[in-house]
């Protein structure tokens, strides 16, 4: 969720543990338990930081992000009516975008760790069946940042759909800017703007 990510990504904790026990912890159906999965596998490339290098948080954190995200609601809600207009193989070129922006922008983004704690507030109920995890951002001599979670129960797992920091919705920054482009350029122009943005996150790709 790179454009939301971009403005509070260095100051996130989380467990080195989590990437080898975020599967475990996905697996019990709490809501705030797949929120904390994604903390501590962050963590982990966090703490890796320069040793692992850019490709090695990728690798690393991509399966933290498959087991915690719901990327075929994050790109219907984010091309919005323009979805119904895609070819099945544009909708599937949007998930996997999407999805790899997401891995890339957090490798690029968390590559080191200050000593800030993540804090869990609340798990409250949702519109539509939805949960909701609230969570603290506790950083040294600086105001919290708030960091609320939406999730959706997908194939008996609580998967996250949108991330919202300090009241700025992700989600809804992603559809606005889509919807935009959409409007004036169209699908092709877009997915090459989103590919396009994934390299310059990684030349490599």
């Amino acid at each position: 969720m790179p454009a939301l990510w971009s403005r509070v990504s260095r100051l996130l904790p989380l467990s080195l543990a989590g990437l080898l026990t975020s599967a475990l912890v996905l697996a019990t159906g709490d809501p705030a338990q797949t929120v904390a999965g994604l903390h501590q596998g962050l963590l982990g490339i966090m703490q890796g930081g320069a040793q692992l290098g850019f490709a090695g948080r990728r690798s690393r954190i991509a399966p933290v992000v498959d087991e915690s995200f719901d990327f075929d609601t994050i790109a219907r809600v984010a091309m919005g009516r323009y979805w119904q207009q895609m070819t099945a193989a544009q909708q599937e070129r949007s998930r996997r975008l999407l999805r790899q922006l997401t891995i890339d922008s957090y490798a690029d983004n968390f590559a080191d760790y200050g000593g800030e704690t993540f804090r869990f507030v609340s798990s409250q109920e949702g519109r539509r069946g939805r949960k909701i995890v609230r969570t603290e951002l506790l950083r040294v001599d600086e105001t919290p940042v708030q960091l609320d979670y939406v999730l959706k129960r997908v194939d008996g797992r609580w998967r996250i759909i949108n991330v919202v920091a300090n009241g700025v919705s992700d989600l809804s920054l992603k559809h606005a800017e889509y919807g935009s482009i959409l409007r004036k350029q169209g699908i092709a122009s877009l997915l090459q703007q989103i590919a396009a943005q994934i390299k310059r996150l990684y030349p490599e790709s």
